[in-house]
């Protein structure tokens, strides 16, 4: 899937996502995370004690809700597929998402890394957008 180019250039931005997941009960479940997006996906890290990653091993789709943080109005909803779930730079990659979005180049919560994190990957297949006029 490809975006213009305005709505690309705001995926890269340190803009907040919030993630929606489906629980076992089937109602959802949503929590703002930090993202990342490079070559045509999304790049979410979390510890598998989280019910995010409980809900995504069991049902992949999720959908996703990336707003600008000066302009909540401003924003684009994404449908996708968990595509796939690491543990290999789990660790380096929390850290990275804190220098993109608090200026610290080590995330804070986890200073000797005993949590057991992982990156999930999302590949969207849908999406629509506010606020982005058409190129």
């Amino acid at each position: 899937m490809t975006f213009q180019k305005n709505i690309e250039e705001f995926l890269r931005e340190p803009n907040y996502m919030v993630l929606g997941t489906l629980g076992a009960s089937g109602h959802p479940h949503m929590t703002i995370v930090w993202f990342e997006y490079n070559n045509g996906v999304f790049r979410i890290s979390t510890t598998t004690p989280r019910v995010k990653y409980r809900n995504v091993t069991a049902n992949p789709k999720v959908g996703l809700l990336i707003y600008d943080r000066g302009n909540p109005y401003r924003y684009v909803q994404v449908r996708g597929a968990v595509t796939d779930i690491t543990k290999e730079g789990g660790h380096d990659f929390i850290d990275y998402l804190s220098g993109r979005y608090t200026g610290n180049a080590k995330y804070k919560y986890d200073p000797e890394r005993k949590e057991d994190r992982v990156i999930i990957t999302v590949m969207p297949e849908r999406f629509f957008s506010v606020g982005f006029p058409q190129e």
